[in-house]
């Protein structure tokens, strides 16, 4: 079995408040429907009864409730496992983490006005900010005045 390597979460997961549900398709064929159980700007969590292995990509139509418009995408499953009596009663289903490859920038803007309704979404995971995080910004603007001046010394100009 190959070693999965997990990486720190950088961006917010909320969980829907109200039923959200996503049609999954390979193509233009739909191999799947489920439910959304949590979602971040990078990516979601989906319930579905059928499995989808690591690695394939597919298209989403991701419907949240009272808003008229689907938030369509393209994704990669990232992890899939069946679900068990401790994931809400998923026992029999299969969960898929699935991570947002092709989007929009509208759909993408469309997404992060969605993910900002406080009364829509409970925040489930917030990233902590790091010592690295705290620290590149201190120095932010000090690197932006040093690539300039390496700019400058190298006859470019900065964009």
């Amino acid at each position: 079995m190959p070693e999965q390597v997990s990486t720190p979460r950088t961006v917010r997961r909320l969980m829907p408040r109200q039923s959200a549900t996503v049609a999954v398709y390979r193509g233009e064929q739909q191999v799947g429907y489920g439910i959304l159980t949590n979602v971040s700007e990078a990516g979601a969590c989906i319930v579905t009864d059928s499995l989808m292995a690591p690695g394939t990509d597919l298209r989403l139509k991701l419907s949240f409730y009272q808003e008229a418009r689907l938030f369509e995408t393209i994704a990669r499953v990232v992890w899939s496992l069946e679900g068990a009596a401790s994931d809400r009663g998923f026992v029999g289903l299969r969960l898929h983490g699935v991570r947002f490859t092709v989007t929009s920038t509208v759909e993408r803007s469309r997404l992060s006005a969605l993910l900002q309704k406080e009364d829509s979404f409970v925040t489930v995971f917030k990233p902590a900010v790091t010592e690295f995080d705290r620290l590149a910004s201190s120095l932010s603007n000090e690197l932006d005045a040093l690539g300039e001046k390496i700019d400058k010394s190298v006859g470019r100009e900065s964009a």
